[in-house]
């Protein structure tokens, strides 16, 4: 079922992209990475186009490539020259030990740009990236770095705790086509948008219908894990809402400040209490710690059900993740589409090293968003024009990097694919096709969402 043509109903399914908010810890004073307002080689030709599968004038995917040569001229909005478009980019890079799951995203970032200048820029204007670190606490800060420097838009932005920012951006009129939000006031924001949306109050539940259905006697003992920082805890609260309206009962609720250092207890506490199935909200690393500790407790709940941010490949092979449930909101890379496949030789080529993540496809799909309008735009480009025509998309796939989306800001992300960790690798095993077309690979039901409510921030906004 296309999610873009029928009405949403107010019931749900869907572990959103809220799901990546983890657990934290501060990095130190300053946001804003040494080379911030660098270039960091990014301006500069990109390699021979021979090892890039696109080029200007193909597609990639499904999309007609939105990067080459043309004669777009004007300073036509802040951060926009004759020659060129700067651009800004913010996430949690400076975590220390912690493995974030936004690491993706500024490797996603600097491929593109370096991709796209290399194919000629956006109608001949060379892109400029500026590069922000919110050390996932500290995303104020780089939001007021970024409104300081004042690049056309932020794009391909993502941080685990991200409402802290979402009224500075709108206080300085800075534009977001977002890799993805964490939080409700960030994805309530006016001037934001992004390729997977995800509104606050409405959570998809395609991904809890599939275990209360399979597994209905595992919901009954239920239990779910967060740091008490604010993104993860209110993510939590909507998982467990979201959940008990399907019959979800939770026997079992561990809360803790920033960092769980005892997961033999919790593993032993879960074994004598019975729990079948178990959620969190934390990190790879968190889950990696639990995993192995009910291992050494001789205990595995029948369904343990991890959201997006455990598609990592660190999970998989870590040797006591075999039998977890794990959710993507992109095509996975065991199955790539065409753009998967793209976005991967892509990213490799400007940085060998880098692994992928669904996260950074999810960035990568929103610097495609945000070229393909400023292309359209050409020597009328404005944040006020580039928002809206954003927001006027209602089909967006990323030329076939995830299932179509609306971005109108009234629909949220209904499509559910479900994997599960077989012998040190993701295997899909929902929906039960073998496509590797996003159109149809997916589950995607519109009327699979219910409202959810809580004390998450308010909205942000605009100056009258």
């Amino acid at each position: 079922m296309n999610v873009n043509t029928t009405t949403t109903r107010t019931r749900c399914r869907r572990i959103t992209a809220l799901g990546l908010s983890v657990l934290l810890v501060a990095a130190g004073c300053g946001n804003r990475t040494d080379n911030a307002g660098d270039d960091n080689g990014l301006n500069s030709t990109a390699p021979s186009q021979t090892t890039t599968a696109t080029a200007a004038g193909d597609d990639f995917g499904t999309l007609p490539v939105p990067c080459g040569p043309g004669d777009a001229k004007g300073a036509t909005d802040k951060g926009v020259t004759d020659s060129t478009i700067t651009i800004g980019v913010i996430s949690d890079k400076n975590a220390g030990a912690i493995r974030v799951p936004t690491a993706g995203i500024e490797p996603s970032m600097q491929a593109f740009v370096k991709w796209c200048n290399g194919l000629g820029g956006i109608n001949g204007r060379k892109l400029e990236l500026k590069t922000y670190d919110a050390k996932l606490l500290n995303s104020l800060d780089a939001a007021k770095q970024a409104c300081d420097d004042q690049p056309f838009a932020l794009v391909g932005t993502g941080v685990v705790q991200d409402a802290p920012m979402a009224q500075p951006l709108v206080d300085c009129g800075l534009i977001s086509v977002s890799a993805y939000t964490a939080t409700y006031p960030m994805t309530a924001s006016p001037l934001n948008v992004e390729p997977v949306p995800n509104l606050g109050n409405i959570y998809a539940t395609g991904t809890a219908e599939y275990f209360a259905k399979k597994f209905p006697d595992a919901i009954k003992a239920g239990a779910v894990f967060s740091p008490t920082t604010a993104a993860a805890a209110d993510q939590a609260d909507r998982a467990v809402q979201a959940r008990k309206e399907l019959g979800y009962d939770f026997i079992y609720e561990n809360h803790y400040p920033l960092i769980q250092n005892d997961w033999k207890t919790q593993a032993q506490t879960m074994k004598n209490k019975g729990v079948q199935y178990v959620t969190m909200v934390d990190t790879v690393n968190a889950a990696i710690g639990m995993l192995q500790a009910l291992d050494d407790a001789n205990y595995r709940p029948e369904v343990i059900d991890l959201g997006q941010q455990y598609y990592d490949s660190t999970l998989a092979s870590s040797g006591v993740a075999d039998g977890v449930f794990v959710q993507t909101n992109t095509q996975p890379f065991e199955n790539p589409s065409p753009a998967i496949s793209e976005y991967v030789k892509i990213l490799h080529q400007y940085d060998s090293k880098v692994a992928e993540t669904s996260l950074g496809v999810q960035a990568f799909s929103a610097a495609l968003l945000f070229a393909t309008i400023a292309k359209k735009l050409g020597s009328d480009l404005t944040r006020d024009a580039l928002l809206a025509d954003a927001k006027a998309e209602t089909d967006w796939t990323g030329g076939g990097l995830h299932p179509p989306q609306d971005l109108s800001g009234k629909k949220t992300n209904t499509c559910t694919m479900i994997l599960k960790v077989e012998k040190g690798k993701f295997v899909k095993v929902f929906p039960t096709n073998d496509s590797n077309d996003p159109t149809k690979s997916f589950e995607c039901d519109p009327e699979a969402v219910t409202e959810v409510h809580g004390n998450w921030g308010a909205p942000p906004t605009t100056v009258q």
